[in-house]
């Protein structure tokens, strides 16, 4: 599992994420429950709401941190 901390980065309103496995997102979309983080890799993560599989985990469990969606690994 990948582990991220939250930092400011511009200011109040801007936030970026520092992972201690040394990922490197380039992008991050965000819902009212759930986020998605794209790495420099092409790897996906989410955490989040996973009450109707929104997560891509095959799982229906809440996650707290982000976790790689290994289904979208290597396509």
């Amino acid at each position: 599992m990948v582990h991220f901390k939250q930092s400011v980065v511009d200011g109040p309103s801007s936030r970026g994420f520092e992972s201690r496995d040394s990922i490197k997102i380039v992008s991050v979309s965000a819902g009212g429950h759930h986020s998605v983080f794209l790495s420099d890799q092409g790897h996906v993560y989410t955490c989040g709401s996973g009450n109707n599989g929104q997560l891509g985990l095959k799982s229906t469990s809440n996650k707290f941190e982000p976790v790689l969606v290994y289904n979208l690994t290597n396509k």
